[in-house]
């Protein structure tokens, strides 16, 4: 059961990955079948950032991003995030190469599941879309806010064409 914080402050922190949030996973956490949920994360991603480290190839998802620990009650924001895989690549994926999209718009729910027979590792991590991870609108809600602009078809939509062209 998670600790009630009566008091939730926004920790700020470099990036959000389930070390972060979590710290160490302890073995209690672990289900002996099905999942546990450990944290959920939203975020708007506009970008990735890539690198090579000790344990191989990473990438970042770029953006805004706000975090919850399901058993503490601490909320985390970061401009990086790293999700598990498949879904980290997913998302970035769809920030690259020809067909890419401005903006991506995610939340998950984080979770630890018991291994298979055959793993060599102590646990693996579930990632559940609370959501469709879909193109994301950075001016929606300002939009929204000025009556004239909130007329305006969406960037989207087969009207958006139209703009700023004389009929």
């Amino acid at each position: 059961m998670a600790e009630e914080n009566t008091n939730p402050e926004l920790n700020n922190v470099r990036k959000l990955s389930a070390k972060t949030i979590m710290g160490k996973i302890k073995k209690d956490w672990i289900p002996e079948k099905g999942s546990t949920p450990l944290f959920q994360v939203i975020g708007q991603t506009y970008g990735i950032r890539e690198g090579e480290g000790e344990y191989g190839k990473w990438t970042a998802l770029v953006g805004t991003f706000e975090a919850i620990n399901l058993k503490t009650g601490e909320f985390f924001s970061g401009p990086e995030c790293f999700l598990p895989e498949p879904f980290n690549s997913m998302i970035a994926n769809q920030l690259k190469g020809e067909g890419a999209v401005k903006a991506v718009d995610f939340a998950f729910e984080v979770g630890l599941k018991p291994p298979g027979p055959d793993s060599t590792v102590q646990y693996e991590y579930t990632c559940k879309p609370i959501n469709d991870p879909k193109q994301g609108d950075p001016l929606k809600e300002l939009r929204a806010r000025l009556p004239k602009f909130a007329a305006l078809p969406a960037p989207d939509s087969d009207e958006a064409g139209t703009r700023g062209k004389k009929r």
